[in-house]
């Protein structure tokens, strides 16, 4: 309101100069707000479109009720599946600690992600990398 208060008083000076991005300045924080006001409103649920949420837990298939099936171990089965892609493996592993072991085992997990493993200095993730490199 500040800028948009400034240019109209500008406006009326006839030797003022100003820059037109002084009209559109004002615009950058009210599309900011609008997207985070979409993004509170759509993705607020934590839902992921992989069936799985945050946590590594199954999502109940339910779109309208939008209720969550977590299973005990869900997230354990899911990270030491070879099936498992990078992308759900590096949730696992930096949403659940107590599971980063089990992530550096899985055969699946790539590279980087085993970098970043080992650069976070667990004796068990360190363990886990080691016998991975043993085999």
């Amino acid at each position: 309101m500040v800028f948009i208060g400034a240019a109209a008083a500008l406006s009326t000076i006839e030797n003022a100069s100003y820059p037109p991005l002084l009209w559109v300045l004002p615009l950058v924080p009210l599309m900011v707000i609008a997207v985070l006001i979409r993004d509170a409103l759509v993705g607020g649920t934590g839902r992921r479109r992989d069936g799985f949420d945050a946590m590594g837990a199954q999502v109940d298939g339910s779109e309208s009720s939008q209720t969550f099936t977590t299973t005990i171990g869900t997230g354990e089965v899911l990270a030491s599946d070879p099936e498992a892609s990078p992308e759900q493996l590096a949730e696992i592993a930096y949403a659940q600690p107590t599971l980063r072991p089990v992530v550096a085992a899985n055969p699946s997990t790539p590279a980087s992600l085993l970098e970043w493993l080992a650069a976070l200095g667990d004796p068990a993730v360190q363990r886990a990398i080691g016998a991975r490199a043993a085999h």
